[in-house]
């Protein structure tokens, strides 16, 4: 659909709860609304004080900056208190300081994630409701062949990234994580990406395999950090690397349902798993991707991971996986916070991984 000006309509979206199904079926841009590692948050500091994730606060930098002016309607999950604090502060800044700042219409996705036959529903009436709004503001139906056709777009995208990460798993990698990382991003923003060239050989990355647990990472700085120093990320436990691109939504359901069961499936979470349940899908994802070791990587105001390492050091110790538990860091400063020097200690000490 587009707007009154002749354009597509430009839909933002904050967390991984936020279906970009729906968002393609209503012929809507979807993009991924991100921060930025050392761009500096001095005007989102003045609404969000420093105590809140720095993703936040550079997410709400980037919207008051302009970076995303093109946005004309922003969607909110609420899969972390950080998300949540941002969507009031937008809606505290447009009510108390109307037109001081271009920013779009902010609208939460508020949906559920215990397993339970209560939360589906719920979850479904959030979802109808959704629809709903994109028809407003799209100015026609969403028909359910239109979700349908966008739930078989974007498992197509999974899948193919479901390759690639068959590469990065590879004996020895042949794509580092950084990059995985960085195409997954690409995807949410533009589902009509085509990754099949990217689907390719590439040469071997002969170092130790690491697993990465702890924060979410929406950008890929991180990684690249970590990987300078000749590791590789073959996994991690987060919302927006493995699991996404292994979590595809039934196409044969009813559409509505089937995204709602995608919200409440998939790995474990903090939002609807326990600490134990959460530390063994660690150390057996590592297990699994014969991992030569664990690094936990937690920033400065994500304070839920940090609740999780001791169980997990015991879960992958047990299996005979060193762990190391980064300090953390900040987001406006990796380069300058993260103790790239103690991953460089620990790897030191892991066995190199070799070709068969």
């Amino acid at each position: 659909m587009t707007t009154p000006e002749g354009r597509r309509l430009v839909v933002g979206h904050v967390g991984a709860d936020v279906p970009c199904e729906l968002i393609l079926a209503a012929g809507a841009v979807p993009v991924r609304v991100t921060g930025d590692p050392g761009s500096g948050t001095e005007a989102a500091d003045r609404y969000l004080e420093g105590a809140v994730d720095g993703q936040a606060r550079s997410q709400l930098e980037r919207l008051l900056d302009g970076t995303y002016e093109a946005l004309d309607l922003l969607l909110v999950g609420t899969d972390g208190e950080a998300s949540t604090r941002l969507f009031y502060t937008l809606r505290a800044i447009e009510r108390e300081f109307p037109g001081r700042h271009h920013l779009p219409a902010a609208h939460v996705v508020d949906l559920l994630h215990l397993p339970h036959r209560t939360s589906a529903v719920y979850n479904r009436a959030r979802l109808s409701a959704l629809r709903e709004l994109l028809e407003q503001w799209s100015g026609g139906p969403i028909p359910d062949t239109a979700i349908r056709s966008a739930i078989a777009d974007l498992n197509a995208s999974r899948r193919l990234l479901a390759g690639l990460a068959g590469q990065r798993a590879a004996r020895p990698p042949r794509l580092s994580g950084s990059a995985l990382l960085g195409l997954v991003g690409v995807a949410l923003s533009d589902a009509t990406v085509d990754h099949h060239e990217l689907v390719r050989a590439r040469p071997e990355r002969p170092g130790p395999r690491i697993v990465l647990t702890g924060t979410d990472h929406d950008h890929p700085r991180v990684y690249e950090l970590l990987e300078a120093t000749g590791a590789t990320i073959v996994g991690e436990d987060h919302q927006w690397g493995s699991a996404h691109v292994t979590q595809t939504v039934d196409e044969v359901a009813d559409p509505l349902d089937a995204l709602a069961d995608r919200v409440q499936q998939g790995p474990p979470s903090t939002r609807k798993s326990g600490i134990a349940e959460r530390a063994e899908y660690c150390a057996a994802l590592a297990e699994d991707l014969e991992a030569d070791g664990v690094v936990a990587a937690v920033r400065r105001g994500d304070d839920g991971p940090r609740w999780d390492l001791p169980r997990q050091r015991e879960a992958v110790e047990a299996r005979g996986i060193p762990f190391l538990a980064l300090p953390p860091y900040d987001y406006a400063d990796p380069d300058g916070t993260l103790d790239v020097d103690a991953f460089k200690r620990f790897v030191a000490r892991l066995p190199q991984a070799v070709a068969p």
